[in-house]
């Protein structure tokens, strides 16, 4: 089955989420895309390419490793769906839980004119708690203590 040109665009995102260089990623996405996480109450998507950077970068340079493993996906013309693992590896010590976390992501997207417009992931935040030992408010101030003394 051949990956459609919006296919291969969310595998080149995707890919690059593994370099921990937001950079790298960005190139894929339009100006003014919409990301959602989906798990977080309608109202608090990322807008925009600036505001997706600083989300970005919280994910990746905090984590030591970041892998991305699409396992399935479904192309159709400039929508994409797929399903993924995402894996992030921390500092040792930085959550009381351990240093790793695995979420097992249900992905929209959409491709217009060659660039990633809307960006959807579904998955359950209580692999948080489960996995690192912290609830969502405690990950969140861990992660921006961390950055800011870097």
């Amino acid at each position: 089955m051949k990956t459609s040109d919006a296919g291969a665009i969310v595998n080149r995102f995707v890919a690059a989420q593994a370099t921990r260089d937001v950079e790298q990623a960005l190139p894929y996405v339009a100006a003014d895309i919409v990301f959602e996480n989906v798990p977080f109450p309608p109202g608090n998507e990322t807008r925009g390419v600036d505001e997706l950077r600083r989300a970005m970068v919280t994910w990746m340079t905090v984590a030591t490793r970041v892998r991305w493993t699409i396992l399935r996906q479904l192309d159709d013309g400039e929508h994409v769906l797929h399903e993924r693992t995402d894996e992030f590896w921390y500092p040792d010590g930085l959550f009381p839980g351990g240093n790793y976390c695995l979420f097992r992501v249900a992905a929209a997207w959409e491709v217009r004119n060659g660039v990633i417009e809307v960006w959807r992931d579904y998955y359950d935040l209580a692999i948080i708690p489960t996995t690192l030992g912290v609830d969502l408010a405690e990950y969140s101030r861990i992660k921006a203590e961390y950055l800011a003394r870097r």
